[in-house]
């Protein structure tokens, strides 16, 4: 029998952007226990929907931060500010297609594997589009692939996913989210979701096996096309 506490599915995503954003100071928290601020908020203890919200809780982190901590950009649906809280991503969340989705991962892989500094092909010159000052030939083109995305979330998507910490784990889990993502949309769940984070997870523990200091993301999007099919089945990766 449902519990009176416990939201609907429904609710847990949509209808609650009236809710305060700032209870307990939730920006002075992680994004991972933001995310359980608000399951304990909005879920019954032992409840199928908290175990249901917490079954998606890497995909749905891993949208939060590409929108931008719950705003700066309609990607998924969220028009909040850049910077915005768990609740407020989930306030608006309406998800990203596969294309979408996979378009921005290859620009982040890219960031991923920028070296730092200020010569070219750096991040720098990615960031601000300018050529550098090459000794002896002038000044470097530029970017060879021109940024599509804002500078603010170009630095934020450095930090994630190449120079901070868990970066490594955040291109796993970014990996993981594109694997879940269903050809029209939406995520794969339960019994057929898990078992794809499973075969995910083994293709990790041996590419690293094999390439300790390895970008596992862009291992990832070269083998399934590059950042261009939509859905690509994970059976390519054992080719």
């Amino acid at each position: 029998m449902p519990n009176g506490n416990d939201a609907s599915m429904e609710d847990l995503f949509a209808g609650i952007g009236g809710i305060d954003t700032d209870w307990l100071g939730e920006t002075a928290f992680t994004p991972a226990e933001r995310f359980r601020q608000f399951a304990t908020r909005r879920t019954a203890p032992g409840s199928v929907m908290r175990n249901a919200l917490y079954g998606l809780q890497s995909p749905l982190l891993q949208q939060y931060y590409l929108g931008g901590f719950g705003g700066g950009t309609p990607r998924f649906g969220t028009q909040t500010g850049f910077g915005g809280s768990f609740a407020d991503f989930m306030g608006g969340y309406t998800g990203a297609t596969p294309t979408d989705l996979r378009s921005l991962a290859g620009e982040i892989g890219r960031i991923s594997q920028m070296p730092e500094g200020t010569g070219p092909g750096g991040f720098l010159e990615y960031l601000t589009g300018i050529g550098e000052p090459v000794p002896g030939a002038g000044v470097s083109p530029g970017p060879a692939v021109p940024r599509t995305i804002s500078p603010e979330e170009a630095t934020l998507f450095r930090e994630l996913y190449a120079s901070g910490q868990g970066a490594r784990e955040n291109r796993l889990g970014l990996a993981n989210l594109l694997a879940l993502q269903r050809p029209g949309g939406g995520l794969y769940g339960g019994v057929v979701g898990q078992a794809m984070g499973g075969v995910l997870n083994e293709l990790y523990d041996a590419y690293v096996g094999q390439n300790p200091m390895g970008n596992f993301l862009n291992y990832f999007l070269t083998q399934t096309g590059g950042g261009t099919d939509a859905s690509t089945a994970l059976s390519q990766l054992y080719g």
